[in-house]
């Protein structure tokens, strides 16, 4: 039986920064047209949706020990080029502000090298949404800022 739609799961991972909110961003090395994006993709059939959001931060980036947030959103949405329907879960994590500032690591796909490099930055929260390619960054308006309370008098 055909899937109604295939479940996809994407990360935004977030630092503090000199008291500045910075997304954690890659683009694929020699593959311009691949866009700017962040880490994530398809669910496997049996695989819980934090299971699969886990194991695509660790093959995208070589990240190992983050916890996860919250869940941000999620959204039903038809790709005409893949004429698929697609459920997109977008998760907050937070790693610290110690966090590397660049790097690259190659993809790996079932613990295998595929030989596609990934080139990770990060970048101001507010210049996300339009850079990112397939409406990834349509909710980064709504992660929270992790060090910031209110305060009333």
């Amino acid at each position: 039986m055909k899937e109604l739609y295939k479940k996809k799961v994407y990360a935004y991972i977030t630092r503090e920064k000199e008291g500045q909110t910075q997304l954690l961003i890659c683009t694929h090395q020699g593959v311009p047209e691949a866009g700017v994006r962040v880490p994530g993709g398809t669910v496997r059939q049996g695989e819980t949706l934090e299971d699969a959001l886990l194991r695509k931060i660790q093959e995208e980036s070589g990240l190992r020990q983050v916890s996860l947030g919250h869940l941000v959103a999620d959204e039903l949405i038809y790709v005409k080029d893949k004429n698929e329907y697609q459920k997109r879960h977008f998760y907050h994590v937070a790693l610290p502000e110690s966090s590397v500032d660049v790097w690259e690591h190659s993809l790996e796909h079932d613990g295998k090298n595929n030989g596609c490099v990934l080139s990770y930055t990060w970048m101001h929260i507010d210049k996300c949404p339009r850079l990112l390619v397939d409406r990834q960054g349509a909710y980064t308006h709504l992660l929270e800022k992790p060090y910031t309370r209110a305060v009333s008098y």
